[in-house]
């Protein structure tokens, strides 16, 4: 009887981690493509003390590991303007996880459009949006690729334990949707699952610098928090219902894995 039940653990945790991999995920479209740029308002200081009104810029990217050294970057088309994108973490199907971020003056020179390039081996890379390049010049988030994706996690420690934080974006395809947050702390041994919460406003920088969801790019901010003894352990993935259709990033099929901010 014992091993009947250690049996019937290996096979659900198997069929869990089976799902997982193999349910509609964010697909690789090329060697190099966009997923998401977020475009917000903020506020910084510059070095004589003075608050400047921004405009910020963060950029996730999808990257195709052709080698070790490669060089990725984002390329403004109206203005002399060149963001140097750093590595992340690593994807499923031999891709990288980049992100690029940029800052400027909210009445200073700024661009509309750019591109992505990727310069590795001999030979450079490009997503420019089959020809058209990409905008820039709606606030809060816009996704490219995918109707779902990770935005942002990690976790914060308390004085009792930890909280895993996940912020995930969605294409606004209809009303209703239901936007579910799928994890494990033992390896898919057993599996649980919340509902994310809808964000009615996209603040990255305070809240003197909210942008209303769903945006001008139509997009949804969702999220969702929850308790661990132990975060080092824990997996997860984002799962997006709308029209009788589920979207889920998964991380290209390897789930995501928690890190501390």
């Amino acid at each position: 009887r014992g091993y009947a039940q250690r049996m019937a653990r290996v096979s659900i945790a198997v069929l869990a981690a089976l799902a997982a991999a193999v349910a509609p995920c964010l697909c690789a479209t090329g060697d190099i493509y966009l997923v998401e740029v977020t475009h917000y308002p903020c506020s910084y200081y510059d070095d004589f003390g003075k608050q400047v009104e921004s405009n910020n810029t963060i950029w996730k990217i999808m990257v195709k590991n052709e080698a070790y050294q490669k060089d990725v970057d984002i390329v403004a088309v109206d203005a002399n303007v060149t963001i140097s994108a750093i590595f992340q973490y690593k994807s499923g199907n031999n891709y990288e996880t980049w992100y690029a971020q940029y800052s400027s003056p909210r009445d200073g020179p700024a661009f509309e459009s750019f591109y992505i390039r990727e310069i590795v081996h001999d030979h450079t890379d490009y997503d420019n949006n089959d020809g058209k390049n990409y905008p820039l010049k709606n606030m809060g988030p816009a996704l490219y690729n995918t109707n779902v994706a990770v935005e942002s996690y990690g976790c914060i420690s308390s004085a009792y334990d930890y909280w895993v934080q996940v912020c995930a974006v969605v294409n606004n395809i209809a009303y209703a949707k239901t936007v579910t947050l799928y994890y494990t702390w033992d390896n898919w041994f057993s599996t649980q699952k919340m509902d994310m919460l809808f964000n009615s406003e996209y603040c990255k920088c305070g809240q003197d610098y909210c942008v209303s969801e769903p945006d001008d790019d139509n997009c949804e901010l969702w999220q969702a928090s929850f308790p661990t003894a132990d975060p080092t352990k824990i997996q997860f993935y984002v799962s997006y219902t709308v029209n009788d259709v589920t979207y889920i990033d998964n991380n290209l099929g390897i789930n995501y894995y928690v890190t501390f901010y």
